[in-house]
């Protein structure tokens, strides 16, 4: 007759946390290019993804600072792989206060008005997005 050992409750719950515990080694993690889409006026992408990027043209990012008549003026860029670029600048302090809560780790959305004027910047920081 062959005796059967008990096994611990500990020995099972730690075999089970060892063959599922390889999923949760990372959280979620994002890269995309940068976009800029002419027909909705509008380019967005995450900033280390550009950094990152395997390409030397993409970039994106915005930037506050006074201008000679000592207003505060922003302006938001980007570049897409194939190095189509668009801008808009912005004297809206609300527009500017967004613009100055970018970081290296940001993913930027800016939407511009023909003449060249930000109509909207929306900044997100999440984990999930490549750090730069």
């Amino acid at each position: 007759m062959t005796r059967f050992r008990p096994v611990s409750m500990v020995a099972v719950c730690a075999s089970v946390l060892i063959l599922t515990s390889h999923s949760a080694i990372a959280g979620t993690q994002r890269a995309s290019a940068v976009n800029i889409d002419d027909i909705g006026m509008f380019a967005s992408g995450p900033l280390g993804s550009a950094r990152n990027s395997g390409d030397t043209r993409q970039s994106i990012g915005c930037y506050t600072a006074a201008d000679a008549g000592s207003d505060s003026v922003g302006l938001c860029q980007a570049v897409d792989a194939n190095g189509v670029g668009r801008q808009c600048y912005t004297y809206d302090p609300q527009v500017m206060a967004t613009i100055r809560s970018l970081n290296g780790d940001s993913y930027l959305l800016f939407y511009w008005n023909s003449d060249g004027s930000c109509s909207g910047v929306s900044v997100s920081n999440r984990s999930d997005y490549q750090p730069k």
